[in-house]
């Protein structure tokens, strides 16, 4: 999920050359961030109950959207912008988020899943 449109967002997507199970940006279906539309869309694609889901994210309006959505997040704390009040978990790098998304048990040093 983006607020960068199609145009600007598929050719970054296509440069991390790892596929994704479902875009959604603001050219999409229903109403644009905050609303949580377009995180709930997202979890009807792919099949998930939006409370077995983690909204990552890097921007105030990311916290709000997932918090209209009644979706846990995580704030991406190497992104663009800073969580508002309530703070939530902010994850300090990527290999940092893993461990609030994954059991430790379940790392392995070196991985990524």
């Amino acid at each position: 999920m983006t607020s960068k449109h199609v145009d600007r967002a598929a050719p970054l997507l296509a440069r991390l050359g790892c596929p994704f199970a479902t875009v959604r940006t603001p050219a999409g279906a229903g109403r644009t961030k905050p609303a949580p539309d377009p995180l709930l869309l997202a979890l009807v694609d792919l099949g998930v109950d939006p409370a077995a889901a983690v909204y990552v994210g890097d921007m105030a309006v990311d916290q709000e959207s997932a918090a209209r959505a009644g979706v846990p997040y995580v704030h991406a704390g190497w992104g663009y912008g800073q969580p508002t009040d309530p703070a939530p978990e902010t994850a300090a790098s990527p290999k940092e988020l893993l461990s609030f998304l994954l059991p430790a048990k379940q790392l392995v040093e070196g991985s990524t899943v």
